[in-house]
């Protein structure tokens, strides 16, 4: 099992700034962007507008904002992936959580 630190810095039409994290245990980073795909895929609300292929996607944060993304691709340019010692994650994961911030995404 390996040990993971995912962030996300994004921006919202230069109002807001969207940084969160979150902490994951996966059998390797492919693994760990394919249970992270599948969470933010669920996590996606449907528009009426969206492509056939599904995109956008909007995800939304706050009481009535969202940031839309246009491919995969660009989600997973606002999320950074750092791999951690076990150490680490239990430093971590005992003094600030598994996860915190305003994020879109995570």
């Amino acid at each position: 099992m390996k040990y993971y630190l995912v962030t996300e810095d994004g921006n919202w039409a230069d109002e807001f700034d969207l940084e969160a994290y979150a902490l994951y245990e996966a059998e390797s980073e492919q693994a760990l962007k394919d249970k992270l795909w599948k969470y933010i895929s669920d996590k996606s609300d449907l528009d009426e507008e969206e492509e056939d292929d599904g995109w956008p996607k909007e995800y939304y944060f706050g009481t009535n904002e969202a940031v839309e993304y246009n491919s995969k691709e660009e989600v997973f340019a606002d999320l950074g992936i750092s791999e951690l010692t076990k150490l680490q994650y239990d430093v971590i994961k005992e003094v600030l959580g598994t996860s915190f911030g305003t994020g879109a995404i995570l």
